[in-house]
């Protein structure tokens, strides 16, 4: 709650204020302990980073142009749900990872979930698409195998 409170529960202008400080990649031992995670045999990778240091490792410029071009959305959620991004993440054009910011990232600030207060709303958008989900699976059940 102090990220809140502090923010004046602004929480997404505060992140555009300090995006621009962390849209970097700082040192040669912290760019050699991410090219190992992303040289890992994996398809995708989770990160609570807000910032895009597996991409720049991958050789995308630090802007929020070059992110915004690699964004990427899960089959047929385009818009679908745009406050916390569930079903956004990022593919680098040379690269066949896909890597999930869970928490939020630096080109949408409203997506960044800072306090209890939003993890409790991300908490609750997750079980409104999962009961949704279920409805819709049970449904099409029931159709198919009748």
């Amino acid at each position: 709650m102090k990220v809140v409170a502090l923010s004046g529960d602004r929480v997404d202008k505060a992140m555009q204020f300090i995006s621009k400080d962390m849209n970097f990649v700082n040192s040669d031992r912290q760019s050699e302990l991410i090219r190992r995670i992303f040289d890992l045999p994996i398809e995708n990778i989770i990160t609570a980073n807000y910032t895009f240091e597996l991409e720049q490792i991958s050789g995308i410029k630090p802007s929020l142009y070059s992110y915004r071009k690699i964004r990427k959305f899960t089959k047929g959620c385009k818009g679908k749900e745009d406050k916390f991004g569930l079903f956004r993440y990022y593919q680098p054009e040379n690269s066949d990872k896909k890597i999930w910011h869970i928490h939020g990232d630096i080109t949408a600030p409203s997506t960044v979930i800072m306090g209890n207060y939003y993890y409790g709303k991300l908490l609750s958008e997750i079980q409104t698409y999962t009961s949704g989900f279920i409805k819709r699976y049970k449904t099409l059940k029931n159709k198919v195998w009748k």
